[in-house]
């Protein structure tokens, strides 16, 4: 049985698409890389007592999430 990956290739095209300007693009990846943040700080650190971590990704995630 073949698996074929056709999709794989038009994802560029598709990322393209979804994420139109630099500055889009760049928004994705610092909310991105701030979210890896909190996955590891949750995960791996401990502390004695809460982290404010996800206060960050929320943060920067509002402006995308936020309707009028």
């Amino acid at each position: 049985m073949t698996i074929r990956f056709s999709n794989a290739r038009r994802l560029p095209g598709l990322v393209r698409s979804a994420v139109p300007s630099p500055a889009s693009l760049a928004y994705l990846g610092v909310v991105a890389a701030t979210a890896v943040f909190v996955a590891v700080d949750s995960l791996f650190v401990h502390q004695a007592d809460a982290s404010l971590a996800g206060a960050w990704l929320f943060l920067l995630a509002a402006p995308a999430v936020y309707r009028a």
